[in-house]
């Protein structure tokens, strides 16, 4: 088995599915659900089962919530839906594991953008949970620090860019 191979074969796919909504529609809005969608089949197809890939927004215990998010990861299992229209979602930020944001090309102005929609779901508190008690406790141990949830990722999908350097350069500001 070539790994390689396979990871070529699903990026041809992509960007085949990229080009095609870029020829065929021509509303921006149109073009980036379509991108998004591309992503989230992808997601779908190689990620496990217990995990749920949508769109929406999140929300704290609080009542505070984030800005529209292209894709969150989350637990399907143990998810409730507080509102769901087609695949749009609001769901509770205890339940999701990472944010990603989908670009067709990126730059620096929708780099600022995509981390402006990561910088809105940064204040959601994760705290309407129950703190495990017993004799074995699960941790998750992730940038040098134990944590007793999952602690939120974040990430960019770009389709295309100005070059790595570019986009390196321009999240070092």
């Amino acid at each position: 088995m070539n790994l390689k191979e396979i990871f070529d074969e699903v990026s041809d796919q992509m960007k085949s599915d990229f080009i095609k909504a870029q020829k065929s529609l021509s509303h921006a809005g149109l073009k980036g659900d379509a991108n998004e969608e591309t992503v989230r089949k992808f997601l779908r197809q190689y990620l496990p089962k217990t995990l749920d890939i949508t769109t929406g927004m999140l929300v704290d215990s609080d009542g505070n919530q984030s800005k529209q998010l292209d894709i969150i990861i989350c637990d399907s299992s143990k998810t409730p839906i507080f509102f769901q229209s087609g695949e749009t979602r609001v769901i509770p930020i205890e339940c999701a594991y990472a944010v990603i944001e989908v670009k067709a090309f990126i730059d620096k102005t929708e780099l600022e953008k995509a981390f402006e929609n990561m910088i809105s779901v940064k204040p959601l508190t994760k705290k309407a949970y129950f703190n495990q008690k017993g004799v074995i406790i699960y941790t998750h141990s992730l940038f040098g620090k134990e944590w007793d949830h999952w602690p939120m990722q974040h990430f960019v999908f770009a389709y295309n860019s100005t070059g790595l350097e570019s986009v390196q350069t321009n999240l070092n500001w």
